[in-house]
């Protein structure tokens, strides 16, 4: 849906952060342990928002520990994001704690993550 060369909700201009999808891939190592690597599912142009402690506060008890959300158009390859990929961005790996098709109207996706936790 487009109105005056935007999607409906969020000006293109603000989607000007280059975010990185990775998808887990469980194998096992010679000793029959697993191994969690990771594989790219795709670069995506997204609105980057750090949240101020107020924000995360009142949403905790909503989506869980988060101090990021990105804003992402939702398609085919969006919709497929979970908990259980990650995201890298600016150098940081996010664990995602959950993706929300905004009014579920299938523009926007809005995924809420945590810094600093782990690898994903």
């Amino acid at each position: 849906m487009l109105l005056g060369g935007a999607v409906i909700g969020i000006d293109a201009a603000e989607l000007r952060h280059l975010i990185a999808v990775d998808t887990p891939i469980d194998t096992q190592d010679s000793n029959g342990d697993p191994v969690r690597s990771w594989k790219l599912l795709a670069e995506i142009h997204a609105k980057v928002e750090h949240l101020k402690a107020n924000e995360i506060i009142a949403l905790q008890t909503v989506v869980g520990a988060m101090d990021t959300r990105f804003v992402v158009r939702y398609d085919a390859v969006t919709r497929q994001i979970t908990p259980l990929h990650r995201i890298r961005y600016d150098g940081i790996v996010f664990n995602i704690t959950g993706p929300q098709n905004i009014e579920h109207r299938g523009i926007l996706l809005k995924i809420t993550a945590r810094s600093g936790v782990n690898d994903g």
